[in-house]
């Protein structure tokens, strides 16, 4: 049967459906790639969707691999300090209880949250992609979507087929294409048309349906409330938990528990805005606040749900809030977005430009669809908190604290194929497989050049192997006939292994003693050599200690390799000789 359309069909690597950060993430990531990459929206140019508005310290990781945190930076504001307020039930005012670090762990790059507006987030993305000829195309709306069956086992195949439409009262010209793509990525939110007509299904959690209405706002404070800079959270005897979020150029972003009694179908934003200011004037005593310039209020329930697939024949796939649903309590949900389409994206292009199998896709639900459930359960147990009362900002806080790896993304551990062995090696006990590389600072040492181990993972879709030999001296011939053999035990590898595989060694020898063409041949290059030291001058002679990256992931004296995938996360460490030359070989060359 012919299907009806403008102009002669259209042909894509790619096709993101959705142009919120999950699908920009997606779709920049495949543009940088090489990977041919089509994105459309159905809302029109700059029409906002969303409200998502603070990046954990994870994904403020992923975006300085690629070359974007300073964006972050520069637009957003950083959230150092949590503070944790309460009503007393005398005097029905408010009382500060101790503060603390919004970010606590010892591992964690940036130890911080940064709020900006969701256009912020997604102009800071869209204007990167532009460097790579990207553009969103929109407003566009699919209209239909079809897997041909013939076409699914073909590795090389145009398989999805995609009808393209205008909006009804559109007045461009061209009203209906057609799309030809070898994979399609569903970025289109939590009533995702895509994941819809692939009959992929949303499968709800208990108590998914919260009784609370929760009213968000985002406004300029007049107040003399002083925690207006940092993260709050003030617990109520009867009204619940407020929370606090700063927000650049002196706003505030504000999540109000509503009375089961205001209909959130039916209620004016007038009347919203009302009953918020009623909830702000009880409870802000004896401090007053005024809601002056509202930019945006809106209301939700809490609903949560995981899809019961993220993919359909290994050829459309699903991300984001297509995918998970849940509150906004742990500041999750562009965050998760973006991972789970970052996840996707490299797969996708390793798949693509034939460096590997399509069966390495399965793992990308067999990991994020496992951290979607993990964030569900973790939302259950906030909601839960939230519902104790008095008492409901220390189970918060103790929650917040337990799970802050988690929530701040930083702790997730992946277990698929993709990590043979989750358990810790007695090389290194504190690396574990499936979990990114933890950050530790390193000395280039043709320059002296003070760096980061996460400055080595940039986002350019290789892998990269990290030699700790120990001392340079004792480990040329080790070096060298691992490296040999590794590379010799690629050729089977249909990547091409150097430039997909990138190596670098770090030392454990001072700078002082050691010069980077002392370095064995095969690693002896000016931007691959390190050493395990800092630029801290005469640090045996101050009272101060440093944590070098030896001591830090507890690398034995026999040293190790650490293969670390295009994600940041580990895949394997294994010993430097001629088996774990092996062993990772036969890794990739299986991929």
């Amino acid at each position: 049967m012919e299907v009806p359309f403008d102009g002669q069909p259209e042909y894509t690597d790619v096709l993101v459906v959705g142009a919120g950060p999950s699908g920009l993430m997606c779709a920049l990531a495949l543009a940088r790639y090489g990977v041919d990459t089509m994105i459309v929206e159905r809302r029109e140019y700059g029409q906002i969707y969303g409200n998502a508005d603070v990046i954990q310290p994870g994904t403020i990781e992923l975006w300085e691999s690629l070359g974007l945190r300073e964006g972050l930076m520069r637009e957003g504001t950083p959230i150092l300090a949590y503070a944790s307020w309460s009503v007393d039930e005398d005097s029905g005012e408010l009382e500060r209880q101790p503060q603390g670090p919004n970010v606590s762990l010892r591992d964690c790059r940036y130890p911080y949250e940064i709020a900006l507006p969701i256009e912020n987030i997604e102009g800071l993305l869209r204007d990167d992609a532009a460097k790579y000829r990207l553009q969103v195309e929109q407003p566009w709306i699919p209209t239909d979507l079809v897997i041909l069956p013939e076409e699914v086992g073909k590795p090389n195949a145009y398989t999805v087929r995609v009808i393209l439409e205008r909006p009804a009262d559109s007045k461009w010209t061209q009203r209906k294409r057609t799309i030809y793509a070898k994979y399609v990525v569903g970025c289109d939110g939590a009533r995702s048309w895509v994941r819809e007509k692939v009959g992929i299904k949303l499968e709800r959690r208990e108590r998914d349906d919260q009784a609370v209405n929760w009213g968000v706002l985002t406004f300029t404070p007049e107040t003399d409330f002083p925690d207006t800079m940092v993260k709050a959270v003030i617990s109520t005897p009867d009204r619940g938990m407020i929370f606090w979020i700063p927000r650049p150029d002196s706003k505030a972003r504000l999540y109000v528990p509503l009375s089961s009694k205001v209909d959130t179908r039916t209620t004016s934003r007038a009347a919203f805005l009302d009953a918020i200011s009623n909830v702000v004037d009880h409870v802000f005593r004896p401090y007053t606040l005024k809601i002056k310039d509202c930019d945006w209020i809106s209301t939700y329930k809490v609903i949560q749900a995981v899809a019961s697939s993220f993919s359909a024949k290994n050829r459309v796939f699903i991300a984001g809030d297509a995918g998970h649903t849940h509150s906004a309590k742990t500041g999750q949900g562009a965050n998760a977005a973006m991972k789970d389409s970052f996840n996707l994206a490299w797969k996708l292009a390793f798949v693509i430009r034939g460096w590997a199998k399509p069966t390495l896709l399965v793992t990308y639900e067999a990991e994020r669809k496992k951290y979607a459930s993990d964030l569900i359960a973790i939302d259950r147990d906030i909601a839960t908190a939230i519902s104790h009362g008095r008492n409901n900002a220390r189970f918060y806080k103790k929650i917040w604290e337990e799970r802050n790896r988690f929530i701040t993304g930083v702790g997730v551990c992946y277990h698929s194929p993709l990590t043979p062995v989750e358990k810790p090696s007695p090389l290194a006990p504190r690396l574990t497989p499936g979990e990114r590389l933890p950050p530790a600072a390193i000395l280039r040492l043709s320059d002296w050049r003070p760096r980061n181990t996460h400055d080595l993972l940039q986002a350019d879709c290789t892998f990269k192997l990290l030699l700790f030999p120990g001392e340079m001296r004792y480990s040329v011939t080790m070096v060298d006939s691992f490296v040999s053999t590794l590379f010799k035990e690629l050729r089977s590898w249909t990547a091409p292994e150097r430039e997909v595989l990138k190596l670098f060694a770090i030392f454990s020898d001072l700078k002082l003693w050691s010069h980077w063409t002392e370095a064995p041949e095969s690693v002896r290059d000016p931007m691959s050599v390190y050493v395990d030291d800092s630029m801290v001058p005469d640090v045996a002679d101050m009272e101060l200690s440093t944590t070098g990256v030896y001591s830090l992931y507890d690398i034995q004296p026999e040293g190790c390799a650490v293969l670390i995938r295009p994600d940041a996360h580990i895949s394997l460490v294994s010993p430097i000789n001629v088996l774990g030359a092996q062993e990772i070989a036969r890794f990739l060359v299986r991929l």
